[in-house]
């Protein structure tokens, strides 16, 4: 396999593959405004931004210009040192800091008072490399009503994402407190990626993993954990948390 210096063949192939997505750089989420190959060094350039920043940047010259314009480059470069305070970066595209653009894991996103489980669509075909919201299943966990599988809007462009992509949770105790204290209108929240503590009726507690409610914490607290029969496959997952005294 021919390996290429801007890992895809031609700026077509990376404008396609990645303009308008969201991508991994040093282990954290960014939005891809374009690339550009105006160096003349044979290496692309990528303007992107972290994605709660994407609302704050509007970067005129990729409106005023066709696709893949080389005068693009010169004057996106002097917006930027024009204005030094907003967050738009131009890497270079043959940095080990994109990882080769590969998937990255989403998962348990707290979103306000509820929280939802983000995967990918399964075998969608597709042309992006990069991630866009329209190849993401959002379910919402609720102890209420078994809710189907959904392409619910997700805010791909909000700090709530970021930290479900960085993996950022609150601790399984901060959780307790959140649903126990009656003081947070929360009905559920992530402490784990493929975990989430929901809060059920008359003060009841439940255990959700990746995009299903499996158990009950009878006593409203981490002794113990009944799971659903159902689910008796997710007892080494949730033993391996080293959170519950007991799970049956």
């Amino acid at each position: 396999m021919a390996t290429h210096v801007n890992f895809f063949e031609n700026l077509n192939e990376a404008l396609s593959r990645l303009k308008s997505t969201v991508v991994l750089y040093d282990g954290s989420p960014e939005y891809i405004w374009t690339i550009t190959d105006h160096k003349g060094d044979g290496k692309f350039r990528v303007y992107m931004s972290p994605v709660e920043e994407v609302s704050n940047v509007n970067p005129p010259a990729i409106h005023q210009y066709p696709h893949g314009a080389t005068s693009m480059g010169p004057e996106l470069d002097a917006w930027m040192s024009a204005n030094p305070n907003i967050k738009i970066s131009r890497k270079m595209m043959n940095s080990p800091a994109f990882n080769r653009f590969r998937p990255f894991p989403l998962g348990m996103m707290n979103t306000g008072t509820i929280v939802n489980y983000l995967e990918r669509e399964p075998s969608r075909p597709k042309m992006e490399q990069g991630l866009q919201s329209n190849m993401i299943a959002s379910q919402r966990l609720s102890a209420a009503v078994e809710m189907p599988r959904q392409h619910a809007h997700v805010d791909m462009y909000s700090e709530a994402f970021k930290a479900c992509v960085l993996g950022s949770y609150p601790s399984p105790n901060e959780v307790l407190t959140k649903l126990t204290s009656g003081t947070y209108a929360n009905e559920g929240v992530a402490f784990h990626r493929h975990f989430a503590l929901i809060r059920g009726p008359i003060d009841t507690l439940f255990l959700a993993y990746k995009d299903s409610v499996v158990g009950v914490l009878p006593n409203g607290d981490y002794t113990k954990l009944k799971l659903g029969k159902k689910f008796k496959h997710v007892k080494e997952v949730a033993q391996e948390l080293n959170l519950f005294v007991y799970v049956e």
